[in-house]
C-alpha cells in the first residue's frame, strides 16, 4: 500500500511539472494569438468609431452649409409625416430656417444612406439649441426623452454637448464622449457629436449614439474616467483577476480630446484557460500512469529473461544467451572473437576439500573473468568449470593478451579458508566470416585442450 500511494504522489508531482511546462509554453507560444482574439471586440468598438464619426462630420459639413447659405429662400417644411415621432419639441415653438434647413438635408441624406439611417446599432440625431429640439433618424413615439438632453451639468459629465466644450476640444470638429449608460435605453453607449455653426456660433450639433449592448469585453469590466493633459481617458479593464495591475494595454485615440485604453490581464489567459491546465494534468497522469505500467512489465520482463539467461551460481550467463537475437545481430555486424576456458585440477580441489570449496573456485574464475573484460562482453558459465568469453569487435591478438591476463588475475587471487588457488587453461581463436559460433567454439574448445594436455605433461 505504501509503494502504491508514494508510485502515485510521484506521478502526480511529475505530471502536474510536465502539464505545467506544456500549458505555459502553449500559452506562450499562442500569447499573440490569444491577445489578438481577445481585443477583437475593442478593435471594432474603434473602427465603429471611426466610420461613424467621419460620416457625421461630413454630414455635418453640409448641414452647416446649407445652414450658412445666403438664400432667403429656406425650403418649407414636408408635411407628408416622414418626420412624425422624430421630432421632440421641448419648448412648443416653431421650427426655425436651420431646423427646416437640418430635417431637409438629413431627409435627402437618407435616400442615399439608408443602412446607415436604419441601423438599429445606432441613434443618429440632431440637438439644436436654438430652437430646444431634438430631432432623430427614426421614430420613437413611446420615447422618454426630455429636455434633459440639454442640462448643462449632463452634458459636460458624460461631453456629448458641443455647447459646452470648449474650442480646443472642438478644432478636428468632433467631440467623443466616454462609455457611459444611457437614460433611455440603459445600455452602454458612446456618443459622436459634432457641432452645426451659424456665423461663428454653435446652433446644434449632429450626433451619434453608439449603442455597445452586443459587446460581450465589456460585460464585467471596470471602466474608469481620467484627465491626462487635454485627454480624457478612458480605461477599460477587468479588475477581478488576480495581478490584473501587469497587462497587455491597447490604446486608440478617438480624437484630439479623448483616448480609449483596453486593459487585459496576463493572468487572464491563464486563468481562462486553466481547463486546459486541469485536461493535460488528467492527461499526463494517464500516460504516465501507463507508461510506469509498461516500464514495470518491461523490468519483470528483463528479470525473468535474467532468470533464464543467468548462471546461478556464478550470475554469468549460461548457455542460452547463445541464442540470443542481440548477440547474433552483433556478430552478423562487427569482426568477433572466442575464449574457450576451463578450470585446471577442479576435480582435485572437490575431491579433497568438498563441492562447496569447488564452487568457490568456479566463483573465483567469474571473479577474475569480471576484472578482465568489458561489460560488453558476453561472460557465459558453459557448466562445470567450463566458460566462454565473446568479444565483439575484439582483433584475435588482443583475446589472446586478454587470455594470458585472465590467468594472472585468477590465480594471483587466493580463496577460501584454505588459501586456496587456482589455474585456468584457455583456447582463443577468431570467428570467421559466414562461420557459425558453435563452428568457433568448438575451434577454440579445440585449442584449450591442447593447452591443458601441455600443462599436463611432465
Amino acid at each position: 500500500m505504501n509503494l502504491f500511494v508514494a508510485k502515485t504522489h510521484q506521478l502526480v508531482v511529475r505530471s502536474a511539472l510536465l502539464s505545467f511546462i506544456l500549458f505555459f509554453s502553449f500559452v506562450l507560444l499562442f500569447a499573440d494569438s490569444l491577445v489578438k482574439n481577445e481585443i477583437r471586440e475593442f478593435d471594432l468598438m474603434a473602427a465603429h468609431i471611426d466610420e461613424y464619426k467621419h460620416n457625421i462630420l461630413l454630414m455635418g459639413l453640409l448641414i452647416e452649409a446649407k445652414v450658412n447659405d445666403d438664400h432667403d429662400d429656406v425650403p418649407e417644411f414636408p408635411m407628408d409625416g416622414y418626420f412624425d415621432g422624430r421630432i421632440f419639441n421641448f419648448k412648443n415653438t416653431p421650427l426655425n430656417d436651420e431646423e427646416i434647413v437640418v430635417l431637409n438635408v438629413s431627409r435627402y441624406i437618407s435616400n442615399f444612406l439608408p443602412g446607415f439611417f436604419s441601423n438599429s446599432n445606432i441613434l443618429l440625431y440632431y440637438r439644436s439649441y436654438s430652437g430646444m429640439k431634438v430631432f432623430t433618424n427614426r421614430e420613437m413615439k413611446n420615447s422618454t426623452l426630455d429636455e434633459n438632453v440639454f442640462e448643462s451639468e449632463r452634458c459636460r459629465t458624460v461631453s456629448v454637448c458641443t455647447l459646452y466644450s470648449t474650442a480646443a476640444a472642438l478644432k478636428d470638429r468632433m467631440l467623443i464622449s466616454g462609455i457611459y449608460t444611457d437614460e433611455i435605453t440603459k445600455h452602454l453607449v458612446i456618443t459622436l457629436s459634432s457641432p452645426i455653426y451659424k456665423k461663428n456660433k454653435i446652433v446644434g450639433d449632429l450626433a451619434i449614439d453608439l449603442y455597445l449592448k452586443d459587446s460581450e469585453f465589456l460585460f464585467g469590466k471596470d471602466i474608469s474616467l481620467s484627465k491626462t493633459g487635454n485627454y480624457n481617458v478612458m480605461v477599460i479593464e477587468d479588475q477581478s483577476y488576480p495581478l490584473h495591475q501587469f497587462s497587455y494595454s491597447k490604446e486608440y485615440i478617438a480624437d484630439n480630446g479623448t483616448i480609449f485604453i483596453y486593459k487585459l490581464p496576463f493572468t487572464k489567459l491563464i486563468i481562462d484557460f486553466i481547463w486546459a491546465e486541469i485536461g493535460l494534468l488528467l492527461l499526463m497522469f494517464y500516460i504516465l500512469w501507463k507508461l510506469s505500467e509498461l516500464k514495470e512489465k518491461q523490468l519483470k520482463l528483463t528479470s525473468i529473461e535474467s532468470v533464464i539467461n543467468r548462471d546461478e551460481l556464478t550470475g554469468l550467463y549460461n548457455r542460452s544467451i547463445l541464442k540470443d537475437k542481440d548477440l547474433l545481430n552483433t556478430k552478423q555486424k562487427s569482426s568477433m572473437s572466442v575464449i574457450v576456458i576451463d578450470g585446471d585440477k577442479l576435480k582435485s580441489i572437490n575431491d579433497n576439500f568438498g563441492h562447496h570449496i569447488g564452487d568457490e573456485a568456479i566463483k573465483q574464475i567469474a571473479h577474475g573473468m569480471r576484472m578482465t573484460f568489458r561489460e560488453s562482453d558476453y561472460l557465459v558459465r558453459l557448466g562445470g568449470d567450463e566458460f566462454l568469453v565473446i568479444l565483439p569487435n575484439c582483433d584475435v591478438s588482443v583475446a589472446q593478451r586478454l587470455a594470458i591476463k585472465l590467468q594472472e588475475n585468477i590465480s594471483a587471487v587466493a580463496f577460501s579458508k584454505h588459501f586456496l588457488s587456482i589455474d585456468v587453461s584457455a583456447g582463443v581463436t577468431a570467428v570467421l566470416q559466414q562461420e557459425t559460433l558453435a563452428t568457433a567454439i568448438k575451434r577454440a574448445d579445440t585449442l584449450l585442450y591442447s593447452q591443458k594436455m601441455t600443462k599436463d605433461m611432465p
